[in-house]
């Protein structure tokens, strides 16, 4: 006899979070008749749930849009300004996070990573007559790895609209941040074949006992999590149109999960942060005696789910 497992594999990704503004600051002065407005749009510049195991890159494009208000024409470059802090987003276990801030107007990086965007005299300026409007845009990217948590990484910032002499035009608070949404997902590795786009597990010759296959659960999580099977037989191997069963279980990484009543679940153990394992799944035959001869076969939904 043979058996023959087909193990159906999905993912489960979950989002949510909240984020509140913070207190803005004047964005209206007025320097030698220069009077400049900043819009910066959303107060939160966010990149919302951001799946760490997708290939998009974590970046967002953001529109400033200032406005003279005055009677003079007003010159300036956009800067980024922390009041202080240092740089990064600062994560959900105190981990920081390395961003850029490109200025898509002027070709330059506006990057605050001495705590302010560095001077340069070749940087071209934004200059409005009085009444006129000017949209920047500005590319806000972070890097990948250093996200290792799932959660709301931040930093506020100030924008700063600077004349060429240093003196600051207007100015409105902002916070940059980015919201890792808790996501897992897994994969197979080892002795499986496809057939008809699903994963199939040859067991062999059937024996009552543990069958021990070269054969993985690949798991990447934000945190730990838990693995969930469910038996389309309800535990057992069935011979194609007959009543003829055998009960099974299985076992991940060295743990028997029971298939009574059709479903089991694993449990994992690691620490709350981003996880990479590779996971042994084992079969435990039932009872085999008196069996009819055969091919013996079941249909295995695996599911992974964020704790």
């Amino acid at each position: 006899m043979r058996i023959v497992i087909l193990a159906a594999l999905s993912l489960l990704v979950l989002t949510g979070s909240a984020w509140a503004a913070p207190p803005g600051i004047s964005t209206l002065s007025g320097v030698d008749g220069c009077k400049l407005r900043i819009d910066p749009g959303p107060t939160n510049w966010l990149i919302q749930g951001f799946d760490i195991f997708d290939t998009t890159p974590a970046e967002a494009t953001f529109d400033i849009t200032y406005t003279n208000n005055g009677t003079a024409n007003c010159a300036f470059v956009t800067n980024f300004n922390l009041a202080g802090e240092p740089f990064g987003l600062t994560g959900p276990q105190s981990d920081r996070a390395t961003y850029a801030l490109y200025d898509a107007f002027s070709h330059f990086d506006a990057t605050p990573l001495t705590g302010e965007t560095r001077v340069s005299v070749i940087r071209r300026q934004v200059t409005l007559a009085p009444g006129q409007q000017q949209i920047v845009v500005i590319r806000f990217t972070v890097v990948r790895s250093d996200l290792q948590h799932d959660g709301e990484y931040a930093q506020p910032a100030v924008i700063e609209a600077d004349r060429t002499d240093g003196a600051e035009l207007a100015g409105k608070q902002i916070v940059l941040g980015i919201q890792v949404a808790p996501s897992a997902r897994l994969g197979l590795a080892g002795a499986f074949t496809m057939r008809g786009g699903q994963p199939v597990i040859d067991l062999g010759d059937l024996k009552e006992g543990p069958v021990n296959l070269p054969l993985d659960l690949k798991v990447d999580s934000t945190r730990r999590y838990d693995v969930s099977f469910v038996s389309q037989e309800g535990g057992r191997l069935r011979l194609q149109g007959t009543d003829w069963t055998i009960p099974y279980d299985v076992t991940l990484d060295g743990i028997l999960v029971s298939l009574a009543g059709g479903t089991g679940r694993y449990v994992s153990s690691g620490p709350q942060q981003l996880q990479h394992d590779s996971l042994p799944l084992g079969f435990v035959i039932g009872d085999t005696r008196t069996r009819r001869a055969g091919t013996y076969s079941d249909i295995l939904a695996i599911t992974v789910a964020p704790q």
